[in-house]
């Protein structure tokens, strides 16, 4: 695909990058160190991982955590600040070791208005990262635990999968925990189901990872045909 021609190309995503880490202010956090959030925190800066897991959650008014969504190596996250809209229940919270560059709202603005490279290249992401919301959403529809923990590791393993012959290998932040949460489910269900996928042959576990042995297998399980990431050809390339 012509880069001239697409908001989806990687050379606008890499300018982009390269935006934030010319411009950018850079910060490592270690293991669950809050990097945003709490107590009437108002959102000033946009970020961008370099590597790492941020996790962001709520609050409840019983001060229990509920899981919204995990973010990776090349996510934006606080995006909602470019519309003036702050939640001071929202935490992001590191759950590995955790590179960021943040730029101000205002000069992240600035340059959206004058720069299509960075314009495009935000435009993009956002598309990216709706389509891939939209696939949570359809997970909804699943009513058993098998089914939603199933079409979660596929969800996980398109969005954050680390490739290794013809098998998908979640990092161990993917804990049985953080799944749960993911699916609305409690660790003890998600652990059952875990290990009557592993009999099937279906997945396995590797030094605290959870490896996606028969991609087909577990989408066969669901009725679910296997996403264009996932097919064979591509596996082998």
């Amino acid at each position: 695909m012509n880069d001239n021609s697409s908001v989806f190309s990687t050379s606008y995503r890499i300018k982009l990058y390269q935006f934030f880490e010319e411009h950018g202010s850079v910060s490592i956090f270690s293991k669950n160190q809050l990097i945003w959030g709490g107590s009437g925190s108002r959102l000033t800066e946009i970020y961008y991982i370099k590597y790492g897991y941020v996790k962001v959650s709520t609050q409840d008014n019983l001060q229990e955590e509920s899981l919204y969504v995990i973010f990776g190596k090349g996510d934006l996250f606080s995006l909602h600040a470019l519309a003036n809209e702050n939640n001071d229940n929202l935490r992001f919270v590191a759950l590995n070791r955790v590179k960021v560059y943040s730029v101000p709202v205002a000069l992240f603005q600035k340059n959206i208005a004058n720069n299509s490279n960075i314009a495009y290249g935000t435009f993009g992401y956002m598309l990216n990262s709706s389509v891939f919301y939209d696939s949570v959403a359809v997970n909804l529809r699943y009513t058993k635990v098998n089914e939603r923990l199933i079409g979660g590791l596929l969800a996980l393993a398109k969005r954050f999968g680390r490739r290794q012959e013809n098998f998908f290998i979640l990092d161990k932040v993917f804990n049985h925990r953080l799944i749960a949460a993911q699916i609305n489910s409690s660790r003890e269900s998600v652990s059952r189901e875990l290990d009557k996928l592993r009999r099937k042959g279906l997945v396995d576990t590797k030094e605290g990872c959870i490896v996606l042995k028969d991609i087909n297998g577990l989408c066969a399980e669901i009725n679910q045909t296997p996403a264009s990431e996932f097919q064979i050809s591509n596996l082998q390339k």
